[in-house]
């Protein structure tokens, strides 16, 4: 059976509506995904127990599992383009059609052979070396809308993140301060996809079941309860390591490593969280965030997860009457001048 726990986080993430298969949990959030494993009926003598895989599945589980995801990557190719600095940069002139059935004409290799040069050109150099300006405090950026017009200047596009924290220089003096930067960002926008998921799955115009889904999302992030605690152990590893590759350390990657360890401040992640979700607090809940994670580490006490583990009854941080406001967030354009 599944615990109370893990009940509540796929509630929260993925709706209440019956997964069809217990092996494919990600497919409310994710066009496509599933868990291959083997029997559940292996003695535990025969094969180690997988404890990743049985929080996923949602029973025991031995020997190795395979999570498996192919929802955005299907045409690709057409969608994720580079960004329009990085093609004025080239030297040779990008075709549009590199790497698409849509050319088929002489100058097919000599075109996508320009735009593999540009990529080569952006992990190689554009983002090494915006790392260590960040990293060496040559660049200080103190707002997650200020970090992304500075990649967009250089070039780089918000999918290369994880890219661009795996760059960092570990012995730079700001290597701390903009590893937190850069993975608050990331997380940032994971919860972002998957609570505008959620509000799709709201078909009401009342607006007080879109502030609960707003008020569970807060909660399960920022509260205390084994939820959070599965939530950041497990669940957004997967969905940043979905979004924007291999992001995060090995150590970060361990069933037992609470991912808040690898940043500083709660507050931090409230601030970034509430704006990019478009959420509008009222000031008494902001005095009292503040007042709870204004000298507060992000970092949780240690503690063993493990499916066995009793169910802890979620913190509830925020209340409904928290928010004063629900706002649409539009993105801008930016027109390149000539």
């Amino acid at each position: 059976t599944i615990n109370s726990w893990e009940k509540e986080v796929r509630n929260i993430l993925f709706g209440d509506s019956p997964l069809k298969d217990k092996s494919q949990i990600f497919e409310k959030s994710f066009s496509d995904g599933a868990i291959f494993h083997g029997s559940r009926s292996q003695s535990k003598d025969s094969s180690e127990f997988n404890e990743y895989a049985s929080i996923l599945v949602g029973s025991s589980i031995y020997g190795d599992a395979v999570l498996i995801y192919t929802g955005g990557l299907i045409g690709q190719r057409l969608y994720n383009l580079l960004r329009p600095e990085l093609v004025r940069m080239s030297p040779q002139p990008l075709s549009s059609d590199a790497f698409t059935a849509f050319e088929t004409g002489d100058d097919k290799v000599q075109n996508e052979e320009n735009v593999s040069y540009m990529c080569r050109y952006l992990m190689n150099t554009i983002i090494p070396s915006l790392a260590e300006e960040l990293a060496y405090g040559k660049i200080r950026i103190r707002h997650h809308s200020v970090l992304v017009e500075v990649m967009h200047e250089r070039g780089v596009n918000v999918s290369f993140l994880g890219a661009l924290r795996n760059k960092l220089p570990m012995d730079a003096p700001y290597y701390e301060e903009t590893r937190d930067l850069l993975l608050i960002e990331m997380i940032s926008r994971c919860v972002k996809d998957t609570y505008q998921a959620r509000l799709r799955q709201v078909r009401s115009s009342d607006e007080t079941y879109t502030k609960e889904t707003a008020i569970a999302f807060l909660n399960l992030l920022l509260g205390n309860s084994t939820a959070t605690d599965v939530y950041w152990r497990l669940f957004i590893k997967t969905s940043l390591m979905f979004k924007f590759g291999r992001c995060i350390r090995d150590e970060e990657l361990e069933l037992r490593y609470d991912l808040r360890r690898s940043f500083v401040s709660k507050l931090a992640l409230f601030k970034t969280l509430t704006a990019k979700m478009g959420i509008k607090v009222t000031s008494q809940c902001r005095v009292r965030i503040h007042s709870m994670f204004g000298n507060d580490s992000a970092v949780p006490r240690r503690r063993s997860l493990s499916i066995s583990d009793p169910a802890r009854s979620t913190s509830s941080l925020f209340m409904p009457n928290d928010i004063l406001q629900l706002v649409a967030r539009t993105k801008l354009c930016k027109i390149l001048s000539d």
